[in-house]
């Protein structure tokens, strides 16, 4: 059977380049209503012809998220990708979509617009066949995973609890690995307040937040533990407004990543705790953790294993990797729910010019991804 949908949807290809274009150049940018909502329509229209019943959730600010479904018994599965992109309008012009030799090139091909067109065809491939999953399959939409999935992120836990798993179809990157765990994201600004003054005829009168702020990361950055997996970035420092005169006011940004659960909460409280050393000066610190740690659980690891063996039937590299960044499969996963992640094409350079997406494994992605979907 895989090598069947493999040579299906090997014939597939030029249709669906063709359509992968039609897609790439609808430039749904998050902060975009019309555009995104334009390319949420697209993706309902095509999953309706598979024979799924749409729906939209609220999504404001952002435009409305979609979810495809279709009827089953036992625990379901669920699917996961986005349609919204880094790129602003505009971006088309400067960076076109392209074939380059084996691979496609341009905005939001691999993130992850070519990803949701693969998820597409490894269904179509199953209706083909007659094949498909006994379980009922969810297919949720999101349009702002690129600022953090404010207002998707309840819909992924409602729609993925109970469910037998959770498949990310973020892309694979380079090598074609699939994801079993992946870091928190947390993210903060911290504003100090001072107290301006003449910095040669009164400088005791004033109280220096910049002086303030670097007594503060160095407090922030021994709280990273790289040793098991917990790291600190100071991204952004901004602060005062001359040489001669005692900074009033400064700030920074702060970039916290934890491989461990706990972790994100030990630093969270560490931070919140931070109390000024000079006298007078004032913290103020918003933000928190935006996305948990997906931890390799035994349960996510079996699933790994079950790609693994489909992946060799079809002679696909495959591998259990993970990273740093964050993707809706840490919602899934910190719920419990046995979350694989990197299901999509296998693609790199996601929010670059360089954007790319592999033609040669695209059919061999999409199969094994629609077997799975079959399997499990």
């Amino acid at each position: 059977m895989p090598r069947q949908l493999l040579t299906y949807l090997d014939a597939c290809l030029p249709d669906l380049l063709d359509e992968m274009r039609q897609w790439i150049e609808i430039e749904s940018f998050t902060r975009d209503i019309t555009a995104v909502s334009w390319m949420v329509n697209v993706v309902g229209e095509r999953l309706s012809k598979l024979g799924a019943s749409v729906r939209k959730y609220n999504g404001k600010p952002q435009a409305d998220h979609l979810l495809a479904s279709w009827p089953g018994e036992g625990e379901p599965i669920l699917i996961v990708g986005h349609v919204d992109t880094v790129y602003p309008p505009g971006t088309i012009d400067q960076f076109p979509f392209r074939i380059d030799g084996d691979v496609v090139r341009g905005p939001g091909v691999s993130d992850m617009k070519g990803c949701i067109l693969l998820t597409c065809a490894a269904l179509q491939a199953l209706r083909h066949f007659g094949r498909w999953t006994s379980r009922p399959l969810k297919f949720l939409i999101t349009t702002d995973e690129e600022i953090g999935s404010p207002t998707s992120r309840r819909y992924i836990e409602e729609q993925a609890r109970g469910c037998r798993a959770a498949l990310i179809i973020e892309s694979a990157e380079e090598g074609g690995w699939l994801k079993t765990w992946r870091k928190s994201v947390s993210m903060y600004d911290l504003e100090i307040t001072g107290k301006p003054s003449h910095a040669g005829v009164a400088p005791e009168l004033g109280i220096s937040a910049i002086h303030e702020l670097s007594y503060q990361i160095g407090q922030i950055l021994p709280l990273a533990r790289p040793d098991i997996g917990t790291t600190i970035n100071i991204g952004k420092i901004s602060g005062g407004t001359a040489a001669n005169v005692v900074a009033a006011a400064a700030h920074c940004t702060i970039d916290v990543r934890a491989l461990k659960v706990g972790e994100a909460e030990r630093v969270d409280q560490a931070l919140h705790q931070l109390a000024p050393r000079l006298a007078g000066a004032k913290l103020s610190l918003e933000g928190g953790v935006n996305r948990p740690a997906m931890e390799p659980t035994p349960a996510t690891m079996a699933l790994y294993a079950a790609a693994e063996h489909i992946a060799n039937q079809l002679d696909l590299p495959i591998k259990a990797s993970g990273t740093g960044g964050g993707s809706d499969g840490n919602f899934t996963s910190a719920i419990g729910v046995p979350t694989l992640d990197g299901l999509g094409g296998w693609g790199s350079d996601s929010h670059s010019f360089d954007e790319w997406l592999s033609i040669s494994q695209f059919a061999p992605r999409a199969a094994l991804l629609a077997r799975l979907i079959e399997t499990l």
